[in-house]
């Protein structure tokens, strides 16, 4: 294996600012995290990307029920998000945020991007009519709905008529579509790769990208004034933002003018062909199709537009609350403080990993949690040290023997 092939990247959803990060936001940071653990002792170079979503309609209206600005409220669900991660044992890389400017600009990362596609002719002004779900922030059709009503929600959506720049989607679709069959671990589990590759042969629409009703995002004044970034187009590229996009935009912008340019290493170039997501099902949509669509068309290597397409995608279950997901929307959310100060976060850890079957919804509750420390962990591995402590004293006085063809 190559030094260079030794690196793994990963990134958790960034998770969205409308309300403090919960027990369901924990089981997809632990995942990574642990992973991330994982490779690191086998002697990979490690890179891991976790932040907060922070744009869009839902966020402002959530702001102003609490009587705060949009900033304002974000900036106190992100710190008190941070500090959840650490009690959490949590180790990332990098935390984005896609209000911040510093230490990367996110801003200007996402506005160069937009540009570089509408440049090549991907993106076109036209208009929006039909309906929105506010609380995904995501365009529907009347084939999504369930008796009227957005599934993952239970709220009707709003009738939307607006201009908008649309992102040529279908253009790309069917190079999404085959990679995706070329290459099955690009999502998985397989039933989730199964329904996206099933919905893209169901033929695949243009998609609107900005938004002109409201003015809570990154502003696209350079390619039409008084629009701003659609919220998903925007988060999906924090990803990148963290991962050094700008400084790889940087060098493209060198050679672009000066073909004879040699471009130079990257963070960006080093991480990013390696980096996967875990994210949970409903947004995979966004992350298997949308998002490779829009790395195609950005063409961010002069001689390979695939090869700056991340690595995989993996979708986990929902964690149920009462067999339902858990929602800041609909309000069934569990704070995973109380579960942190009776277990500690290391049981914690194992149980969410443990229990919950990777790819499978799965439930938490009190009794479970309980059941699940004792057995394991108290009587199974507590027994186990026990064990090995009182064989080390009666056998070795008490110091642990040298490795050798008995005991390594």
């Amino acid at each position: 294996m190559t030094e260079e092939a030794k690196v793994f990247s990963i990134t958790t959803p960034l998770y969205y600012a409308n309300a403090p990060f919960h027990l369901g936001h924990a089981y997809s940071t632990y995942v990574c995290d642990t992973l991330t653990r994982f490779y690191r002792a086998l002697g990979y170079e490690t890179y891991f990307i976790t932040g907060s979503d922070e744009h869009g309609e839902k966020i402002k209206q959530s702001a102003e029920s609490h009587g705060f600005s949009p900033q304002e409220w974000t900036d106190k669900v992100v710190e008190d998000g941070k500090k959840l991660w650490d009690r959490c044992g949590i180790e990332y890389s990098y935390f984005v945020r896609t209000t911040q400017r510093k230490p990367q600009d996110h801003y200007l990362d996402v506005q160069r991007f937009f540009k570089r596609i509408f440049d090549r002719g991907d993106i076109y002004l036209g208009a929006y009519e039909g309906l929105y779900c506010v609380g995904c922030e995501k365009y529907l059709t009347e084939k999504d709905l369930v008796d009227g009503k957005c599934l993952e929600h239970d709220t009707e959506p709003v009738a939307m008529s607006e201009p908008c720049l649309f992102f040529k989607l279908s253009k790309w679709a069917p190079v999404v579509l085959e990679m995706l069959e070329a290459e099955p671990e690009r999502v998985q589990p397989e039933s989730r790769r199964n329904e996206i590759l099933s919905k893209l042969k169901a033929g695949v629409v243009d998609l609107a990208v900005s938004r002109t009703k409201l003015d809570w995002g990154i502003p696209l004044d350079d390619i039409e004034p008084g629009h701003v970034c659609y919220v998903w187009f925007d988060a999906l590229l924090g990803y990148a933002t963290a991962a050094g996009l700008g400084n790889h935009l940087d060098e493209l912008d060198k050679f672009e003018a000066d073909p004879s340019y040699e471009i130079k290493p990257t963070r960006f170039a080093k991480f990013w062909p390696h980096c996967v997501h875990v994210t949970a099902k409903d947004i995979l949509w966004f992350h298997t199709v949308i998002w490779p669509a829009m790395l195609l068309a950005a063409e961010l290597d002069p001689v390979d537009r695939k090869k700056y397409v991340t690595t995989g995608t993996y979708s986990h279950g929902y964690l149920l609350e009462r067999g339902r997901k858990m929602s800041k929307s609909i309000g069934n959310i569990l704070d995973p403080y109380p579960y942190l100060d009776l277990l500690g976060s290391d049981p914690l850890r194992f149980y969410l990993l443990r229990e919950v079957a990777f790819g499978e919804d799965g439930s938490i509750n009190h009794e479970a949690i309980a059941e699940r420390t004792n057995a394991d962990l108290a009587n199974d591995l507590g027994n186990l040290l026990n064990r090995t402590l009182a064989m080390i004293e009666k056998d070795a006085g008490g110091m642990i023997p040298a490795e050798g063809p008995k005991n390594s």
